[in-house]
Formats: structure tokens, C-alpha cells, sequence
């Protein structure tokens, strides 16, 4: 009886650590569909805090990473946004957006502070 008590709650405890994993990606795509309604409404300052949880939760997927960046951009947040554009391009996009991330990039260290860039 006791054995049985133990691997019930050895098992709750395996589930309590599965269960917030497997909750991620609804939650991820959630927090993303919100702030791609709040980007396309071109509020952007009340977007970048969903497009930041998609990109945790997502573990930085690549679609979340540049969602982020363009989010940072459309703010002339241009730092943010030139660190975010280097980690999508990290991720391996194919030729045709990895050559528009670049033009992107930039033209944001081209007008930003080059120091902080």
C-alpha cells in the first residue's frame, strides 16, 4: 500500500513539472496572435509585452524572435531591435528574408548611436 502511495505521488510530481511544458505552446501562440492584432492596429507599445512573453514561452522560436524585432523597430527601439534582428539571423531563414533582415539592420545602425548598436 505504501509503495503504491509513493509512485502515486512520485508520478503527481513528474506531472506537476510536464504540465507548465506542455501549456507553453497554446500560451505561446496565444500571447502571439494577441500582440499580431495589437501590431496590425499599429499599437505597438501595447504589443511589445505580449510579443516579449511569446518569446520567452516559445523558448525563441524563430517567427516570435522577428515578430519582437519588427515590434521594437515600429518603436525605434533600435537597439533592441538590431540584437533581435542578429538572433533570427542566427536561426537560419532562408536567403530571401535573411537578405531583409539585413537591409533592416542596416538602416536601424545607420541612424542609431553606433556605441550603443
Amino acid at each position: 500500500m505504501r509503495e503504491d502511495v509513493r509512485a502515486l505521488a512520485v508520478g503527481l510530481l513528474l506531472l506537476s513539472f510536464a504540465l507548465p511544458a506542455l501549456a507553453k505552446p497554446n500560451e505561446s501562440g496565444d500571447e502571439l496572435r494577441a500582440a499580431s492584432k495589437l501590431f496590425e492596429a499599429k499599437e505597438y507599445r501595447a504589443a511589445l509585452p505580449h510579443f516579449v512573453r511569446a518569446y520567452e514561452l516559445s523558448e525563441r522560436k524563430p517567427e516570435t524572435i522577428f515578430a519582437l524585432a519588427q515590434c521594437e523597430r515600429a518603436l525605434r527601439m533600435d537597439h533592441s531591435a538590431v540584437v533581435h534582428f542578429r538572433e533570427y539571423l542566427k536561426t537560419g531563414p532562408d536567403e530571401t528574408r535573411a537578405a531583409e533582415v539585413h537591409a533592416v539592420r542596416t538602416v536601424l545602425l545607420e541612424r542609431g548611436d553606433p556605441g550603443r548598436l
